[in-house]
């Protein structure tokens, strides 16, 4: 009981509302069958070639992109709550009709689902941000991320096996989880409006003295805001180096294990589920006792042995533990880089800032896979990890000069 008390502490006398929205984020996980196999549905059930599916997921990623800088415009006009349920309601309606089979329509069907569902993204993280203070934002976005990966660590397993014989079920089961998820923040999450976030924030406490409401547009905003965005900024080197274990780390595998490459992959994204799950508590708890970005400082350090050590290492035990150290690292980042968006984000902007700043910060994710693709082909793989090593120790030191800029920031304004 006692190891049992010591997990759930971190996460104790959170709001209501974040209970709610971490349950939610779960069960939205756990349906996410759709997206995950994008690919395989284009090319293997709908008879696609290899160019005109990548043409639709590049139309589907530009959909979201700009579904997200809609949804974070409505949701600093319009309550946070409705704007969520009408995109998220909207994305899983759209994915319905595909279980009729009608395989002309399920593409752009998905292009627009995805476009809804990257709408109601923005709301719903400012919803998390309403509902919390930067005492309580270290365990609330810990709790999220949690609830997310939950979903994660259960939902393609699920989906994978119903791609063989059930696929309407892949559409349905989507849907219906999407809705499912919708219904709980409809009953159990307080409704928030932007007026009312704008309202909360105290005009004269220093500890929230950038959460206070702004009236300039949002690059004017932005502008103000320098630190926040040489964050987002210095964030992409941290999505380029964990990027790879998506696209360098299965043909780094793929290349020592040869036939067994694909099972040992697998083998490692479970070993990453369970870490994830095993030691968010843990790393919450080191959280809190330092600033968001000394632990993300700390994340980037976890990054360069995780992943620059793959480089030196054949032994799949060494590979356990490389995994276990770059998801510590994800573990940090991920839970902290939200805290400290919410606490620089002005009130009266958290649905936009929450829509263009992970945009910018998640760019290394997305052209990683292309830049260490071209390099893989010039010099091997083995050569990246030493990279990724460097980008990572970059990327923790530009942090560590952020903190100490927040320092001195703070010292001036008390």
């Amino acid at each position: 009981m006692g190891s049992i008390a010591r997990v759930v502490a971190p996460y104790r006398g959170l709001p209501r509302g974040i209970y709610a929205l971490s349950i939610a984020r779960a069960v939205n996980s756990l349906g996410s069958f759709v997206f995950p196999f994008s690919t395989i549905l284009f090319t293997a059930k709908l008879g696609m070639s290899n160019e005109r599916a990548g043409l639709f997921l590049l139309v589907a990623s530009v959909g979201e992109i700009a579904g997200m800088l809609l949804g974070g415009r409505l949701a600093d006009w319009f309550p946070r709550k409705a704007v969520y349920v009408l995109f998220a309601s909207a994305s899983a309606a759209l994915l319905l009709p595909c279980a009729l089979g009608q395989s002309a329509m399920i593409p752009w069907l998905l292009v627009a689902s995805r476009a809804c569902g990257g709408a109601a993204e923005p709301a719903n993280a400012a919803m998390v941000v309403d509902l919390t203070t930067p005492k309580t934002r270290p365990s609330a976005y810990a709790l999220v991320y949690l609830g997310i990966n939950v979903g994660f660590a259960i939902g393609p397993t699920i989906g994978g096996l119903l791609y063989a014989e059930h696929l309407a079920l892949v559409f349905i089961g989507d849907a219906i989880t999407t809705l499912a998820a919708m219904l709980i923040v409809i009953v159990m999450v307080r409704g928030t409006r932007p007026e009312q976030a704008s309202a909360s924030v105290p005009p004269l406490d220093p500890a929230r003295v950038d959460e206070q409401p702004d009236t300039a547009g949002i690059f004017s905003a932005l502008a103000k805001r320098p630190r926040l965005v040489a964050f987002a900024v210095v964030s992409i080197a941290y999505s380029f180096v964990y990027g790879q274990h998506v696209f360098a780390l299965p043909i780094q595998v793929d290349t020592i294990f040869g036939e067994r490459g694909p099972a040992v992959y697998g083998m490692l994204m479970s070993a990453n589920a369970v870490a994830v799950l095993a030691l968010t508590a843990p790393a919450t708890a080191f959280a809190r006792r330092a600033t968001p970005l000394s632990s993300i400082a700390v994340a980037g350090l976890f990054y360069a042995v995780g992943f620059g050590m793959i480089g030196a290492i054949v032994w799949l035990p060494a590979f356990v533990v490389s995994t276990a150290l770059w998801t510590v690292g994800e573990i940090l980042q991920s839970t902290q880089q939200g805290v400290y968006l919410a606490n620089h984000t002005p009130a009266s902007h958290r649905g936009r800032f929450n829509a263009i700043l992970p945009l910018v910060m998640r760019s290394g994710y997305a052209f990683g896979p292309w830049v260490a693709g071209r390099y893989i082909d010039a010099l091997g793989v083995r050569a990246l990890w030493p990279v990724l090593f460097a980008v990572a120790v970059a990327g923790a030191l530009g942090m560590t000069i952020l903190a100490r800029a927040d320092r001195a920031h703070a010292e001036v304004m008390r």
